[in-house]
């Protein structure tokens, strides 16, 4: 998805980000936001972010993930 917002960002730097995301997200006590979000989300963002992924793309990026699950 970040190659059709345009950004070149190499496939071990995703990985690394969601196993990241994958790791953080089970281990915190917080329940989803509102909207369905939660702390999966905001780590991916913030991983991405670290490897130098806009916090835009990063974003956009997650939340058109969530949708494409979330209508099956």
């Amino acid at each position: 998805m970040l190659c059709a917002l345009g950004l070149s960002v190499h496939p071990a730097q995703v990985f690394a980000s969601f196993m990241l995301s994958r790791r953080v997200g089970p281990r915190t006590n917080w329940g989803p936001v509102p909207g369905g979000l939660g702390i999966f989300d905001a780590a991916s963002v913030a991983t991405l972010k670290l490897m130098g992924v806009p916090i835009a793309a990063g974003l956009g990026c997650d939340v058109s993930g969530f949708a494409a699950s979330a209508t099956g």
